[in-house]
């Protein structure tokens, strides 16, 4: 799941993946818009991990984020 915000980041975010029953959420602060060529995603699991990607290429980022999904569920 995604949860865009523009307070309370975390809170937010882990009330969701609880809420919707998910295995991940990428929690992206979005306070300046959408409209950018980089961002910052905090990602949370079901299982209490809590995984921060700094400020990269969109691109980056959402290859990281596979990544870590696909190692987490080996």
């Amino acid at each position: 799941g995604f949860a865009a915000e523009t307070d309370d980041l975390e809170e937010n975010a882990r009330g969701k993946l609880e809420r919707k029953n998910l295995d991940w959420i990428a929690a992206n602060y979005v306070a300046d818009g959408f409209d950018t060529t980089e961002n910052k995603i905090i990602l949370f699991s079901k299982n209490g991990d809590r995984i921060e990607l700094q400020n990269a290429p969109k691109t980056v980022i959402a290859q990281r984020m596979i990544e870590i999904i696909t190692e987490k569920a080996e």
